[in-house]
C-alpha cells in the first residue's frame, strides 16, 4: 500500500477544518445531551417511541429531492476544482429552483395524507405527521444551504450553525416540552428549523436566479438518483431497527431503545463530521487529474484514524452511560443492554464514510447500491428473526451490529479493490478491527475487575470513576501507536499551539 502522498499543508488544513467542525458539533452535543435527557424524562418511553418513529419518517422525506441536491453536492466542488464558475452557477440556480417547487409539493402531499388517516391514528401521531410536513417543506431549504456551505468549504458558518442549533433546541425544549409534552417537541423542531434557515441566509447572502433547465436537471438527476438511493440505503441500515421495533414490539419498547439510538447517533457524529470536511477535497483533488492515485490515501489514513478514535470513544461511552441511566433516567433501565450492544455495533458503520466517498468520487455509486441494500435486507431479516425468537430490543441491537459489520466489509473491500490487492485489503481490514477487539477486551476486563456498586449514588460514582481511569490508562498505548503511524495527535497539538500563539 503506497505511503501518503498528499501534502502536509493539505493534512493540516483537513485537521483544522475537522477539529473546528467536530468541536462545534460536540459543543452542540453537550447541550444536546441535556436536551435529550429532558426529552426522555418528560416524554417517557411510550411517547418517546412515537417521537422516534416520527423522526424516522422525517429522515426519509429529507431525501425526497430526487437526488438533485446530492448531485449538486458532488458536482459543485468538482467544477470549483476545474475553476468553471459558469457551470457551478448553473448547477446552483437549477438546484434552487427545483428545491423551491418540490418543497411545496411535498408539504401539500403530506398534509393531505395526514388528514386522510386522521381518524385511524392517534392524535399525537396525526400532529406528528403535520410536523413532518412543515419540516419537509423547510428542510429542503436547510439541506440546500448545507450543500452550498459544504461545497464552498465554509465550515466556519456550518460550525456556528451547529452550536446555535443546539442552544436554541435546548432553550425551546426547556420552555415547551415540560408544559406541552410531545406537542412541545413538535414546536421545538419547527422553531429550530426556522432559526437555522434564517441564520444561514443572514450569514451567507447567497444570490440565486430561478433557472429551470430541463437538460441540466436531467443530468443532475442521472448523477443524483443513485446517490439518493444510496442515502436511502444508509438511512435504512440505521433506522430499520426502529421500524421493526415499532411495528412488532410497540412504541414503548421503541422508547426504551431510543436511548441506545441517541448514544449511537452521538458516536456516529465523529465520522459523519469528518466526511463533511473530506468530501469536497475528494472532488477537487480528483478534478485536477482524474487520477485515483491522488485520492486513495483519503481512504486509508482517515479510516485508520477513525478505527482507533471511535473505538476509544465507544469504550468511554460504554462505561459512562449505564450508571448515568440508572441515576438520571431510571425509567429507561430496561434499555441499558441494548445501549451497550448498539454502541459496539456503531464502530463498523463509523468506518464506511471514506470508502463510500471515494467510490462516489469515481462515479461508482451505482455499484454501492446493491451492497447497502443487501446489508439492509440482512438487518431486516435478523431483526424479524430475533424478535420472533424472543430477544426483544437487545436482539435488534445485535442484528444492527451484524448488518453494520457486513456493510463495512463490503464497502471497504470494494473501494480498496480499485488500488490494492486482496492480501493488502485483508491486512488493512484486520488492522482496523484490532483496536475494536482490544477495546472490547479492555471493557470486559475492567467490568470484571471493578464491578459497579449501585448501593448508593456515591458508591456508583466512585466505582464508575475507577472504571474510567483504568480504561483510560489502558488506552494510552493505542493513542501512542496511531500517532506514530499518522502523526494526527502531533498535528492537532501543533495547530492548537499555533492558535494560542496568535491570540
Amino acid at each position: 500500500m503506497p505511503q501518503e502522498d498528499f501534502h502536509d499543508s493539505t493534512k493540516d488544513q483537513i485537521i483544522k477544518d475537522s477539529s473546528k467542525f467536530i468541536t462545534s458539533v460536540y459543543l452542540g452535543n453537550i447541550t444536546g445531551i441535556i436536551t435529550g435527557i429532558v426529552t426522555l424524562k418528560f416524554l417517557g418511553p411510550a411517547l418517546m417511541g412515537v417521537w422516534s418513529y416520527i423522526q424516522v419518517i422525517q429522515y426519509y422525506f429529507n431525501l425526497s429531492n430526487l437526488g438533485i441536491l446530492s448531485a449538486a453536492e458532488r458536482e459543485l466542488p468538482y467544477y470549483f476544482g476545474k475553476n468553471d464558475h459558469a457551470r457551478s452557477e448553473k448547477i446552483k440556480n437549477n438546484a434552487f429552483a427545483f428545491t423551491f417547487i418540490l418543497s411545496f409539493l411535498i408539504f401539500f402531499g403530506i398534509v393531505a395524507y395526514a388528514f386522510g388517516v386522521r381518524h385511524r391514528v392517534s392524535t399525537s401521531y396525526f400532529y406528528g405527521l403535520l410536523t413532518v410536513a412543515i419540516l419537509a417543506f423547510g428542510g429542503q431549504y436547510g439541506l440546500f444551504y448545507t450543500v452550498l456551505l459544504r461545497a464552498n468549504k465554509n465550515f466556519s458558518i456550518l460550525s456556528q450553525a451547529k452550536v446555535l442549533f443546539a442552544l436554541i433546541w435546548l432553550v425551546l425544549t426547556l420552555s415547551l416540552v415540560i408544559p406541552f409534552n410531545i406537542y412541545g417537541i413538535y414546536l421545538v423542531a419547527i422553531g429550530v428549523m426556522i432559526v437555522d434557515i434564517s441564520f444561514c441566509y443572514y450569514k451567507t447572502r447567497y444570490s440565486f436566479d430561478f433557472e429551470l433547465d430541463i437538460r441540466e436537471l436531467k443530468r443532475l438527476f442521472v448523477i443524483g438518483a443513485p446517490l439518493i438511493l444510496l442515502s436511502v440505503g444508509i438511512i435504512s441500515i440505521r433506522n430499520i431497527d426502529k421500524i421493526f421495533i415499532a411495528n412488532m414490539l410497540g412504541s414503548e419498547q421503541l422508547g426504551y431503545y431510543s436511548i441506545a439510538i441517541m448514544a449511537s447517533d452521538y458516536i456516529f457524529t465523529i465520522p459523519a463530521t469528518l466526511s463533511i470536511v473530506m468530501f469536497p477535497r475528494f472532488q477537487e483533488s480528483y478534478a485536477l487529474k482524474d487520477n485515483i492515485v491522488d485520492i486513495q490515501n483519503f481512504v486509508n489514513t482517515p479510516t485508520q484514524i477513525l478505527s482507533y478514535s471511535v473505538a476509544i470513544i465507544i469504550g468511554f461511552a460504554f462505561l459512562i452511560l449505564p450508571p448515568v441511566i440508572m441515576v438520571i433516567l431510571p425509567q429507561y433501565i430496561e434499555g441499558i443492554m441494548s445501549v451497550k450492544i448498539l454502541l459496539l455495533g456503531t464502530f463498523f458503520i463509523s468506518l464506511t464514510h471514506p470508502s463510500s466517498q471515494f467510490l462516489i468520487t469515481l462515479n461508482k455509486q451505482i455499484y454501492i447500491i446493491p451492497l447497502v441494500f443487501f446489508a439492509v435486507a440482512i438487518a431486516g431479516l435478523l431483526d424479524y428473526l430475533f424478535i420472533k425468537w424472543g430477544y426483544g430490543i437487545n436482539g435488534v441491537a445485535l442484528a444492527t451490529g451484524i448488518a453494520n459489520f457486513l456493510y463495512y466489509l463490503l464497502i471497504l473491500g470494494y473501494a480498496m479493490l480499485h488500488y490494492a490487492g486482496i492480501k493488502l485489503i485483508i491486512k488493512f481490514m484486520a488492522g482496523n478491527l484490532f483496536p475494536f477487539l482490544l477495546i472490547t477486551g479492555f471493557l470486559l476486563g475492567v467490568s470484571q475487575f471493578v464491578p459497579l456498586n449501585p448501593n448508593s449514588w456515591l458508591s456508583l460514582f466512585i466505582s464508575t470513576m475507577f472504571r474510567i481511569l483504568l480504561f483510560g490508562i489502558l488506552c494510552i498505548p493505542l493513542l501512542w501507536y496511531i500517532d506514530r503511524k499518522t502523526d494526527v495527535l502531533k498535528r492537532v497539538f501543533k495547530i492548537i499551539r499555533e492558535k494560542m500563539a496568535h491570540q
